[in-house]
């Protein structure tokens, strides 16, 4: 038997009891997804994301919980960083995301051998247009895995 329930019940109290902490409904997210209650899973992750911005942890599960319940393109404004290695190549995207007021994007400047993502923040990386950059393909994969 699953304890899974009980989880959505403990951390449903403890987001009630706490409504200003992001942990709470985060962890309210998770066990209502793995629960299979979509629903609460995506409002839960959703307000702790509302709370903290920078939750990325909370931004991932948020889009893979929408992926599950069929919004793709929801999914995709949750987990979009831009990431550059060209100090004004990000300079340029960073004033485009602020000008387009794109909330959902996080900009970060990498390295020719390694993109600088936030460790474990990623189950997927999407690569468009910018392997021709990198110096030291190997190692700018390898540390994709970190």
């Amino acid at each position: 038997m699953s304890t899974t329930p009980h989880y959505v019940d403990l951390f449903g109290g403890y987001a009630s009891q706490k409504p200003e902490n992001p942990w709470g409904h985060y962890m309210l997210g998770l066990s209502a997804w793995k629960a299979g209650h979509l629903d609460v899973a995506q409002t839960a992750l959703g307000e702790s994301v509302r709370l903290d911005p920078d939750h990325v942890k909370g931004r991932v599960n948020l889009a893979r919980v929408l992926l599950d319940a069929g919004g793709g393109e929801e999914a995709l404004e949750q987990a979009t960083v831009a990431e550059d290695i060209d100090p004004n190549a990000r300079d340029s995207l960073t004033d485009r995301v602020q000008r387009e007021k794109l909330d959902n994007v996080a900009v970060k400047l990498g390295t020719p051998d390694n993109p600088m993502l936030p460790q474990g923040s990623f189950d997927r990386v999407f690569l468009v247009h910018m392997y021709h950059e990198v110096q030291s393909p190997y190692a700018f994969l390898w540390h994709l895995r970190d």
